[in-house]
C-alpha cells in the first residue's frame, strides 16, 4: 500500500493539469478496489467452501 501512496503523490507532483491528475487518481482507486474485491472473493470463497 505504501508504494501506491507514493505513486499517487508522484502523480500529484507530475501533473500540473488538475483534470488529468484527478482522472489518474480516480482511475487508480477504481483499479485498487477491483484488486481488493478479487482478493476478498478468493478469501471468502475458501471460507464458504470449508464452512459447508
Amino acid at each position: 500500500m505504501g508504494v501506491v501512496f507514493l505513486y499517487i503523490v508522484h502523480k500529484i507532483i507530475d501533473f500540473k493539469d488538475k483534470t488529468t491528475y484527478y482522472f489518474e487518481i480516480t482511475y487508480d482507486i477504481i483499479n485498487l478496489t477491483r484488486i481488493i474485491k478479487k482478493k476478498f472473493k478468493k478469501i471468502f470463497g475458501k471460507r464458504d467452501r470449508s464452512g459447508e
